[in-house]
């Protein structure tokens, strides 16, 4: 991720060009009654989404932003703004992240298996004190678990206390110069990545795949998708491996015994294919020509021209005239009266006759 979002986004500005800094203010950065509205709406799916990723175990927050993110660009009004600053692609992840974090303890504290790292530590200091999680810890020790829940609730308000002064300040980060900050963000960004396994084969990687994210960005191919399969691969493969030692090497029969497995699964597959196959269907019908009773007016279409004939008559009934006929069929209707002899109009005769006028 380092090196998709940091690298990446880095040699893509440098590509475009460094724009000079943005000189805000403190009241520039208050939300206004328009980004209230717009907000509000993300704020609950981010959330949403956020706790349910925070009730599986290993899930993590990184997950559930991306997946929020991913959310917005579904179902957002103004998802086509999405990547451009516009405050839900800002609101979801990080109302995501926030419900994911207080979500990781459902699974630490219920089953014993931590939902992240964070939640990891915590259940390490516990086993150290003695304290098992668990379903009997609520009986056990439930002090500690309301202790724990109220804990929650006082950080409601301590986060904005602490968060609205320190405004002004780091928005005094975005006076600093690119050309300053850029070469800090590399150097940073390369000193964690060794910093990771004191490797440079760590710090290479993280340089190739900075070059396949700015590669990405140049095409204007999603980055998150990459991202949500490096996180999820590992979870995925650890579970594989656990279905496959309980069902002694056979995947697909231990999977299909589950009635609940099965609903999962078609679910899974109706989620990833839907939005597929409902784009293919409107691209087909948006491409599709006219078909007949479709239309009004023309060839193919169930409405006939202005002027035609109704069905089971002919010109002759409705009153047309030759020149009403079809092409092709010029003959007038046949009648019983002489047909008076129309004057000439070669243009000899008209110019003979102009002469004698004049």
């Amino acid at each position: 991720m380092i090196g998709l979002f940091a690298i990446g986004e880095l040699l893509n500005q440098l590509h475009t060009g460094m724009a000079e800094p943005i000189r805000a203010r403190f009241r520039d950065l208050l939300l206004k009654k328009e980004d209230l509205k717009r907000a509000a709406p993300a704020t609950v799916r981010g959330t949403v989404v956020g706790f349910l990723l925070g009730c599986l175990p290993g899930a993590g927050t990184t997950l559930a932003s991306f997946m929020a993110y991913g959310a917005e660009k579904r179902f957002s009004k103004n998802r086509h703004k999405l990547g451009t600053g516009a405050i839900e692609g800002v609101v979801a992840p990080d109302a995501a992240t926030n419900s994911a974090s207080n979500a990781n303890f459902v699974p630490t504290l219920v089953l014993g298996v931590p939902g992240g790292a964070t939640t990891a530590v915590l259940l390490g200091a516990s086993l150290i004190y003695g304290i098992q999680p668990g379903p009997l810890l609520f009986e056990n020790q439930p002090t500690l678990v309301w202790g724990l829940l109220a804990s929650f609730f006082i950080g409601i308000f301590i986060l904005p206390a602490l968060n609205l002064p320190l405004a002004p300040v780091l928005a005094q980060l975005l006076r600093v110069r690119y050309a300053i900050m850029y070469p800090l963000i590399i150097v940073t960004s390369l000193v964690g990545a060794y910093s990771v396994k004191n490797s440079m084969l760590s710090v290479w990687i993280v340089i190739v795949i900075g070059l396949v994210g700015y590669a990405m960005k140049r095409l204007n191919l999603p980055v998150a998708p990459l991202v949500l399969g490096l996180v999820i691969g590992p979870l995925f493969e650890k579970a594989l491996v656990q279905t496959s030692a309980l069902g002694e090497g056979t995947v697909l029969p231990t999977v299909l015994a589950s009635p609940a497995a099965i609903v999962i699964l078609v679910l899974a597959a109706v989620l990833v294919a839907g939005p597929v196959a409902v784009k293919a269907l409107r691209r087909d019908r948006d491409a599709a020509p006219d078909t007949p009773g479709s239309g009004t007016g023309g060839p193919g279409t169930g409405t006939p021209d202005p002027g035609s004939p109704a069905p089971g008559t002919t010109p002759a009934d409705d009153g047309a005239t030759p020149d009403d006929a079809p092409p092709g069929d010029n003959t007038p209707p046949p009648s019983d009266e002489p047909v008076p002899r129309q004057p000439s109009r070669h243009p000899s005769s008209t110019a003979s006759a102009q002469e004698r006028q004049s």
